[in-house]
């Protein structure tokens, strides 16, 4: 039997769920794929099996041949629009979060766009625009600009980077940056990146300095985020 390991599942995808990381896909409508992904298409001739998906459209049903643990299943799947995870398009607004200096925004290709030709886009961020999702609701969170004050004194050259970790918790958005940022009242805040580094900042005496920082570069509010 031939066909093709499935590595990763779209969490967003409707096939989540029904089929696993680790299945064989076998077949597509019936028609079975080889183990390169090509299947039959005219006399002689073979084509990747995307053609196959590709002729298909939103709200139609795919039957998917799958290997699993031996067992050979069909799988009816209802097609859909998956959105990007790195937003492509313009919203009304671009979400932000301003705090002890830090500017947070979400990674998008049009963030990217707009601040670096694609050969000098940083590493870290062509790498996480690629990658598969975690998440229903996963972004990934850029610490794009610091704004000069003593309280982030030293962390000037951490712009550009992944924000991974919140005080050791794996960041998921920024309404969840914000939501444990406002949650942190006291003692410590550490905020890692996604080189390793570590942003280490006094929660109490972050806050304070928040308000005097928007103030000082008239920011309306820490965030324009929708809670």
């Amino acid at each position: 039997m031939t066909g093709l390991l499935i590595k990763h599942v779209d969490p967003m995808s409707p096939a989540a769920g029904l089929v696993l990381p680790g299945d064989i896909l076998t077949s597509f409508d019936g028609t079975k794929i080889e183990n390169d992904g090509s299947v039959k298409f005219r006399k002689r001739e073979l084509i990747n099996y995307e053609y196959l998906v590709q002729q298909k459209y939103v709200g139609s049903t795919a039957n998917l041949g799958i290997l699993r643990l031996g067992v050979v299943m069909e799988i009816p799947v209802s097609l859909a629009h998956i959105p990007d995870m790195c937003q492509t398009t313009k919203s009304e607004e671009p979400f932000y979060i301003c705090w002890a200096g830090l500017v947070f925004v979400p990674l998008s290709l049009l963030f990217m766009e707009a601040n670096w030709d694609e050969s000098d886009t940083p590493p870290a961020l062509t790498l996480a625009s690629q990658s598969p999702r975690k998440y229903v609701d996963q972004q990934y969170v850029v610490l794009t600009r610091i704004l000069a004050d003593d309280i982030n004194y030293g962390y000037e050259d951490e712009c550009e980077k992944i924000v991974t970790k919140h005080n050791g918790v794996e960041i998921k958005n920024l309404k969840h940056l914000f939501h444990l940022i406002s949650e942190t009242k006291s003692g410590f805040v550490k905020i890692e990146l996604s080189d390793n580094s570590i942003l280490v900042f006094d929660a109490e005496e972050a806050n304070k300095r928040t308000e005097s920082i928007l103030k000082k570069h008239k920011i309306p509010a820490i965030t324009n985020l929708v809670l």
